[in-house]
């Protein structure tokens, strides 16, 4: 179960002034989005979400129903919308990057630790794990507080955010490489979890079969 979103960047120096919520380099990030519930950017082939979001903010979007694997439809599905956007941004000349938010908050004994679902990594840029979070879920905000490993992410995740604010760019000394969306020949995204090697994006093949579906529901609208 993960989250996923985009933002964007005016134009560098000289183009204006920023505009709320967008960072001040040229650049363009697309975040969040995993096999659970989330929203983000605009709705990608059967749904529609409205709207772009930004770190730690995001657009209205619809859980997806019908157990696990309906929920990990609805998720890859939003990270297709949060590469769509990027790839927007790619094409405007501005750098985009996705990010896949999987990381499950501690729970209480006997119970399940919930997945993450829309805006469960909010907490975590704004570094601030004692706090409820924004949809109640099982975790426990003192446990995530306590936890070493949710702290170690909540810092990274944070210093992301504050790098991307700055510069337009998310990377920063010190901090795992998080690569640029490169086109929808490929997939690129950081992976937001407290041990990113034990989850994966995802596939390029799922992300051409949501091109295909989208390619199909539009052709008798072009036809009228």
């Amino acid at each position: 179960n993960a989250s996923e979103f985009s933002f964007a960047a005016p134009r560098g120096p000289g183009g204006g002034g920023a505009a709320p919520g967008r960072a001040p380099s040229g650049n363009a990030a697309a975040g969040q989005a995993g096999p659970g519930n989330g929203a983000a950017g605009r709705g990608g082939p059967g749904n529609g979400a409205a709207g772009r979001g930004g770190p730690g903010s995001g657009a209205a979007g619809r859980q997806a129903g019908g157990g696990p694997a309906a929920a990990a439809n609805g998720s890859d599905r939003l990270f297709w919308t949060a590469r769509r956007v990027a790839e927007y941004e790619r094409a405007a000349g501005r750098n985009g990057y996705v990010y896949w938010f999987t990381q499950k908050s501690p729970a209480p004994e006997g119970k399940e630790p919930s997945l993450p679902v829309h805006a469960s990594e909010v907490k975590y840029v704004f570094d601030n794990l004692g706090q409820q979070p924004l949809f109640p879920d099982a975790s426990d905000a003192k446990l995530a507080a306590a936890s070493q490993a949710d702290q170690r992410l909540a810092d990274t995740i944070a210093s992301y955010w504050v790098n991307f604010a700055r510069t337009g760019n998310p990377n920063g000394k010190g901090l795992p490489e998080w690569p640029a969306h490169s086109g929808l020949d490929s997939v690129n995204a950081a992976i937001l979890d407290a041990n990113p090697a034990s989850e994966k994006l995802p596939t390029l093949e799922q992300m051409k079969s949501y091109d295909a579906e989208l390619q199909q529901q539009l052709e008798p609208l072009l036809k009228q």
